[in-house]
């Protein structure tokens, strides 16, 4: 770089006035300006403070923050828009439909508090003691969504599945409980939807989306629902001398929560009777542990009976596990390598998947069946033993590991 140099003496055997002083200054300045003008510098727009890279760097084909959303419908969020695997699964759609005369059917396996690390297929698995090879093989065969996310609780990441809405338009921001008000009442809801469209509608499991009227399973478009209608812990808590003992060792408390005004039994559900459900068995802490064979059972015998059916069907399994608190039955408890009451649960639901998979195999139906294998948030970390995460948090935080979950899909 040019230097223009003057010594202040220079200034002074001047004896310029201040005016003229300025003047020689700017005059200075100015042809230091014009000089380094015709100096050329390189530019560093990209690399580091010690220079340009000459890495060209590299776009992978997952990568989608620099595309532009674009809204499915005026209702709904922009999404981002991958055209040719929509005309694909189009095009596979289309021909299942010529093949087999009918829409697909589809298949959500819900289950309750189960992380992102329990399965094989995210790490999990037997590396954790609880091995499940009917989870790994969907998710290896099919759509494995890596970085699916919900809200940290169960009843409004259920509701957000039974209409597609974020849980602040379908209302339900966290789990009712003890025969609180609220609930799906009003909303307009997957079953109902495919039921228009000819779909048979059936659900077994957890429901938790809400005890009143309106809000249970036949009267939001279910044809048939076998379950029970809030969560685990409010069946057996509470009957528990370890883990709530004033209550369960407290005559007049305990009498409360048998008189309380929830539901205390397995519950049938039906159309023929739009005012409530029809109480099965009351829920205590043997009958918990026959609850997912129970549900199992009534699902595979509903896939038996669609054998021949010339209308496709929706089926909503929600199981009870691996939600606190986990009661084992005798057929499962040890069958882990962990032998803990969680892993025990969770090889016991890859058996159940399993059953459901081989009913649609059984049946010619599983190449036209749409299955959908997911949790409804992630692990809670109050009560040991649970489920294992990579990351942050716990069920019922903001972190990721509360809302970070494992969807896959198997067409």
């Amino acid at each position: 770089m040019p230097v223009v140099r003057f010594r202040l003496s220079d200034l002074k055997s001047t004896k310029a006035s201040g005016a003229s002083i300025a003047a020689l200054v700017a005059g200075a300045l100015g042809l230091a300006a014009l000089t380094m003008s015709s100096v050329s510098f390189a530019q560093n727009i990209r690399g580091s403070a010690t220079g340009p890279t000459t890495a060209k760097g590299y776009d992978h084909p997952d990568q989608f923050i620099h595309l532009k959303p674009v809204k499915p419908a005026d209702n709904m969020y922009p999404v981002i828009a991958h055209s040719e695997q929509e005309q694909q699964a189009r095009g596979k759609l289309a021909d299942l439909e010529r093949k087999t005369g009918k829409k697909p059917n589809l298949i959500v396996f819900l289950l309750d508090d189960v992380a992102w690390t329990d399965p094989g297929f995210n790490g999990g698995g037997i590396a954790v003691g609880n091995e499940t090879p009917t989870m790994d093989k969907l998710a290896n065969e099919g759509l494995n969504l890596t970085s699916a996310y919900s809200t940290p609780s169960c009843s409004p990441s259920r509701a957000t599945i039974m209409t597609g809405q974020n849980p602040l338009h379908h209302g339900i921001l966290r789990p009712p409980m003890y025969g609180e008000p609220g609930g799906l009442d009003g909303a307009i809801t997957l079953p109902s939807i495919l039921k228009k469209l000819g779909y048979v509608t059936r659900g077994a499991g957890k429901w938790h989306m809400g005890e009143n009227r309106g809000s249970l399973p036949q009267n939001v478009g279910y044809d048939d629902y076998l379950g029970f209608l809030s969560v685990s812990d409010e069946y057996t808590e509470w009957r528990d001398q370890y883990f709530e003992p004033e209550i369960a060792l407290s005559p007049s408390r305990f009498k409360m929560m048998e008189e309380a005004p929830f539901s205390h039994y397995e519950v049938h559900c039906t159309p023929t009777n739009t005012e409530q459900c029809e109480n099965l068995k009351l829920i205590d802490l043997a009958y918990i542990k026959d609850l997912d064979k129970r549900w199992m059972d009534y699902s595979v015998d509903f896939i038996k009976q669609m054998k021949d059916s010339k209308q496709p069907f929706f089926l909503y399994h929600a199981t009870r596990g691996c939600h606190f608190d986990n009661y084992p039955s005798d057929e499962w408890a040890g069958k882990s390598r962990a032998r803990t009451v969680y892993s025990d649960c969770l090889v016991h639901m890859d058996y159940v998947l399993a059953q459901l998979v081989k009913a649609l195999e059984d049946t010619g139906q599983l190449e036209n069946t749409l299955i959908l294998l997911t949790s409804d948030n992630g692990p809670e970390c109050e009560i040991p033993p649970h489920g294992r995460t990579l990351f942050r948090g716990c069920k019922g935080s903001s972190w990721a590991c509360a809302s970070r979950h494992l969807p896959t899909g198997k067409a």
